[in-house]
């Protein structure tokens, strides 16, 4: 299929500070074949390394793919929020500065997208370990690739869907505003979660094009820097709260979107009371935040007690992140060995 002169794919990079990293993400995008059809905008967020000098020279030098844009820091959420203003592609998608992406598999996938019409794609993706220098390959498990699934489907599959798989239709995204918070970190749980209220199909893609950086404790989602920016997770889980309280969300799209609040919440209690190396004030915290929930959305309080009870077992069984990353992939063998659904994931050193 020939599908170099349409704009298909809108990929908007938030950039703050990833001179080191940038060149090696936008040589990634620039070498497909199908480049022409990517619309490729670069958020510099008032970086103060080399960022905006990097972004310029990829401007000048793919002028039909590449732009970027210089502002005053916001955080990667209002990376998204200026991205999605200026995108052109029939599809929008969001990489990390710091990551990259595997050349062949976005190919085939723009070569997928140029026709589909589903609101949502999503891809399999990996991430590389930059300590280690492990990958762990992660790949939906009992889906059909290539079919259109409807969102009650998507619910009935258990199948979470992150940042580095999806696909929006760029055009769903401005038929409902999307907006998320801005100068916080886990902004991607909304951007993740909102498209939702108006989505009604979702196509699997076997392909694996998202390569995502692990093992830096820069990062925000290091377990250090979730501890310290905690507030942030409940503002953010505030927003997500408050947004499906909207009247116009069909029944199958409320449960889905519900599931990641559940999920968003499951992270506290794995927050404190798995990584949190000071056990007693990660048990205070976790009680605090479980008052909280209790006091001011009960309904939530109700929906997670089963998990909760799980993770003060796994708390006062001493269990920190190394043991339970023994215990995930215990769990995952025994899922995979049953065919249950989910994300199957393959280590690779």
């Amino acid at each position: 299929m020939n599908v170099k002169n349409e704009k298909t794919l809108t990929i908007v990079i938030p950039a703050y500070n990833v001179a080191h990293y940038l060149t090696r993400t936008l040589d990634s995008l620039v070498c497909c074949k199908h480049a022409a059809a990517l619309d490729i905008i670069i958020i510099n967020d008032g970086s103060t390394d080399r960022t905006e000098e990097i972004a310029g020279s990829y401007a000048a030098a793919f002028p039909g793919s590449v732009r970027y844009i210089t502002k005053e820091n916001g955080g990667h959420g209002s990376g998204i929020n200026t991205g999605l203003k200026m995108a052109s592609g029939r599809y929008f998608s969001v990489m990390d500065g710091d990551d990259w992406g595997n050349p062949d598999a976005l190919d085939h996938i723009v070569e997928i997208m140029a026709p589909a019409t589903e609101d949502i794609l999503a891809a399999n993706f990996q991430t590389y370990n930059m300590e280690s220098g492990e990958t762990v390959h992660y790949r939906f498990g009992k889906v059909h690739y290539g079919r259109s699934y409807s969102i009650d489907e998507l619910v009935k599959s258990g199948i979470p869907l992150v940042m580095h798989e999806l696909f929006f239709r760029t055009d769903l995204l401005r038929e409902i505003d999307l907006h998320i918070r801005e100068k916080v970190s886990y902004d991607d749980e909304e951007y993740c979660m909102m498209p939702f209220a108006k989505a009604s199909s979702v196509r699997f893609i076997d392909e694996e094009y998202y390569i995502y950086r692990q093992g830096d404790a820069n990062q925000s989602m290091s377990p250090a820097n979730q501890l310290r920016r905690f507030g942030d997770k409940l503002e953010v889980l505030n927003d997500m709260i408050r947004y499906v309280e909207r009247p116009d969300i069909e029944a199958a799209n409320l449960a889905y979107m519900q599931s990641r609040i559940d999920n968003l919440i499951t992270s506290v209690y794995f927050l404190w009371l798995i990584t949190c190396p000071d056990r007693k004030k990660g048990r205070d915290e976790a009680e605090k935040f479980r008052a909280w929930l209790k006091k001011e959305e009960a309904l939530y309080h109700k929906r997670t007690t089963k998990l909760w009870i799980a993770f003060k077992i796994f708390h006062l069984f001493h269990f920190d992140t190394n043991r339970w990353n023994q215990f995930r992939d215990f769990r995952k063998k025994l899922l995979a060995s049953i065919g249950a659904a989910g994300t199957n994931e393959v280590k690779e050193q």
